[in-house]
């Protein structure tokens, strides 16, 4: 048992590119806000010894206000920053009466970077990785 010093800790932040993103509302009006956040991070390819960018996607909900946010300000390819902490559901296949589990990310806060005055314009795709931008259905031009 953990003493009253130590704290439990369920937090999350990404900062990364939105892919899928389905808003709508819940029959009882509750706005809820559904996007995918694509974050990357260099491994080494075991066969070739290869640095190579893999791409991550991370579900990602916001409710009520947030929500509404990601509505009016974001598009498939905005990149956010968003934190927030981790939930799992837990439902029986009414068919087939077989367990699922679904680990999601609430997200609490939601920041669009680039419209916020940390950058110029929104990211175009020459800015985004190449593993991210191809997911997205983005084309890289290189200059």
């Amino acid at each position: 048992m953990a003493n009253s010093h130590e704290t439990d800790v369920n937090q999350f932040e990404l900062v990364g590119y939105v892919g899928r993103l389905r808003a709508s509302a819940t029959p009882g009006g509750r706005e809820v806000a559904n996007l995918s956040v694509g974050t990357h991070r260099m491994v080494r390819e075991p066969e070739t010894k290869r640095l190579v960018e893999k791409t991550e996607w991370h579900d990602v909900v916001a409710f009520d206000e947030l929500a509404l946010q990601v509505r009016t300000s974001v598009d498939k390819g905005t990149r956010v920053r968003v934190t927030g902490y981790m939930r799992t559901s837990k439902w029986a296949d009414k068919k087939t009466g077989a367990t699922h589990y679904k680990h999601e990310l609430v997200a609490v806060t939601l920041e669009v970077p680039d419209r916020a005055g940390l950058a110029e314009s929104p990211p175009a795709a020459a800015q985004m990785s190449a593993p991210v931008a191809e997911a997205l259905g983005m084309k890289i031009r290189s200059f």
